[in-house]
């Protein structure tokens, strides 16, 4: 089960984006009743929520000059990748229609 985190709870150190979910802010809290927190960084006007679930804690981030639709998930460096992949999908219902990308694992992989 999922449960929003406070602001203060993430980042956990340092973090990579996952993937990128083709659901908004918007819809992910009407969804899944999170509370997307609004703020400003170094890459400008962005919604943060923070999450803990079966992928560990991660940071739903859309920001608002984005060249793209959806709300990237991000999770920490050292997370295994293909297992955190799985569960954010499963634990979020996600298709492959879902998805804009997800970043790959396997290094080999080219």
């Amino acid at each position: 089960m999922m449960e929003q985190l406070r602001d203060d709870e993430w980042p956990t150190g340092d973090n990579q984006p996952l993937l990128l979910m083709l659901r908004s802010p918007r819809e992910l809290a009407e969804t899944f009743g999170l509370v997307f927190v609004r703020g400003v960084d170094d890459l400008g006007d962005v919604e943060v929520a923070a999450v803990r679930g079966t992928f560990g804690v991660a940071g739903l981030v859309r920001y608002a000059d984005a060249p793209f639709e959806g709300t990237t998930v991000f999770v920490d460096v050292a997370a295994d990748f293909e297992a955190t992949h799985r569960a954010v999908v499963d634990e979020f219902g996600l298709t492959d229609a879902d998805l804009g990308w997800a970043r790959l694992w396997n290094e080999d992989a080219g």
